[in-house]
């Protein structure tokens, strides 16, 4: 990968999403840290760049412990309707509201080395709020949060 042109953009509570131009001109975008409000829209703003630059975006590297669950359904709204790749690559972490992310992916690819953590939500208003975005998503029952018992 040729690092053509970084950008780098987040607050110090969200994550950091950064973009780098491969040698066949594919964008890759990584978001690394923590996920919290406002991602989302950082994310699309990558995006349009890329593609008012006539790249493409390929894929979306992840490296982050989790965060905000309703920005992660947010984040995997903007992945699903870009049809972008999601990876976790050698030695990342994509753990609890990145796996949404993760799993948003058209095509999905985990290294051997990286980690992907998945559990269950224990909030029950944010629970009831992300379960309602994904209704309206139309996304399965399977979606859905079950209390653990």
């Amino acid at each position: 990968m040729v690092p053509y042109a970084m950008v780098g953009v987040g607050s110090a509570s969200a994550a950091t999403l950064t973009s780098s131009v491969s040698k066949e001109g594919k964008t890759i975008i990584a978001l690394n840290g923590e996920i919290a409000e406002g991602d989302s829209d950082t994310l699309k703003a990558l995006i349009k760049t890329a593609n008012d630059g006539g790249r493409l975006v390929s894929g979306l590297r992840l490296n982050s412990p989790g965060g905000s669950l309703l920005e992660g359904v947010k984040l995997a709204d903007v992945i699903r309707y870009a049809k972008i790749s999601t990876i976790v690559a050698n030695g990342a972490n994509c753990a609890s509201a990145c796996f949404i992310v993760f799993a948003a992916g058209s095509e999905k690819f985990v290294s051997y080395s990286a980690s992907v953590g998945v559990h269950g939500a224990s909030d029950t208003p944010v629970r009831n709020q992300v379960t309602q975005q994904f209704r309206w998503r139309g996304l399965s029952k399977s979606w859905e949060f079950q209390p653990l018992s």
